[in-house]
């Protein structure tokens, strides 16, 4: 490898984390956005109404930046993804409204640890030892936040929440996977209309049982900025996993649960401690660890 494309390579992993950053902002906005929705109408009802707003406004996208037809291998990821995202969203979004939303997205972050093995099963990446002991820090620091308020309620509700929360972190780790296998064949537009499309599809037969339409005309403002972020979100982590391996993104994940901490505070009144600020400086150092070392020339024998 020359030194030019060392350097190259490198400037596009750096923008390729500074628009993951950006992704998984967007990403938190929309589960306090989707927790909020889901206290109001439930959660079937708003993550289909979001699916569906995001589906007609993802379509104008896609089809204004047509880039030909979508190859058949794009559309079996496409439709995996979605059959998955679908589950995901359930069992995550039902579990989120028994729980605090900081901890409840503090339970999700074992995705990014199996990711980590799962690429390098999956995907033939080379794991580097600064990755994985980035993730341990960064995960760290999410249990430094919860740990002193961190309780599983001893309720039927809490504990079905609670458990509904980690099988959707088990089913994001592969995700994650789909999301890089899928980037690499598809441009974000085609990811983004297909990605609400097929999940509009997989919810569909079950609207005459659990779909109640909106009357209030705030929840569908606010059902549509949902979409809007859904949509945003899959552009931004579409394109950033076109750019860099899931190796050097997945530790990124974790920011996801800095703002999840800011966004329960402003949103649903839900405390900050001198845990919170500790935990939340493992997580950056966490990040900073994994995705630098994984690139500098000086830190390869690492």
């Amino acid at each position: 490898m020359t030194s030019d494309t060392h350097i190259s390579s490198s400037e596009m992993s750096r923008t390729a984390i500074q628009i993951a950053i950006v992704g998984i902002f967007l990403f938190a906005a929309l589960d306090a956005a989707m927790k909020g929705l889901s206290l109001e109408i439930g959660v079937f009802t708003t993550l289909f109404s979001r699916v569906v707003i995001g589906t007609l406004l993802s379509a104008v996208l896609y089809f204004f930046k047509w880039e030909g037809k979508p190859t058949i291998k794009s559309i079996k990821l496409h439709a995996l993804r979605a059959i998955l995202s679908a589950l995901i969203a359930l069992m995550f979004f039902w579990g989120l409204v028994r729980v605090p939303l900081a901890q409840g997205i503090g339970l999700t972050f074992i995705a990014p640890l199996i990711a980590l093995y799962l690429a390098a099963v999956l995907l033939k990446e080379n794991i580097t030892g600064a990755a994985v002991k980035g993730s341990v820090i960064a995960l760290a620091g999410v249990f430094v936040v919860i740990g002193g308020k961190f309780h599983i309620g001893t309720d039927l509700e809490s504990i079905l929440g609670t458990v509904a929360i980690l099988l959707a972190a088990a089913g994001y780790a592969y995700y994650l996977i789909i999301q890089r296998m899928q980037a690499l064949v598809a441009s974000p537009f085609e990811v983004a209309f297909f990605q609400n499309f097929f999940v509009a599809i997989v919810l569909l037969p079950a609207t005459p049982i659990f779909f109640t339409m909106p009357m209030d005309r705030d929840i569908w403002g606010g059902l549509f900025i949902a979409a809007v972020l859904a949509i945003g979100s899959v552009l931004l982590m579409s394109a950033a996993y076109r750019r860099a391996e899931t190796r050097e993104l997945v530790v990124i994940e974790y920011t996801a649960f800095v703002w999840a901490v800011l966004f329960g505070w402003l949103l649903f009144s839900e405390s900050v401690s001198i845990a919170t600020f500790i935990g939340t400086g493992c997580i950056i150092f966490g990040c900073v660890f994994s995705s630098d070392r994984v690139r500098l020339p000086w830190n390869r024998s690492l």
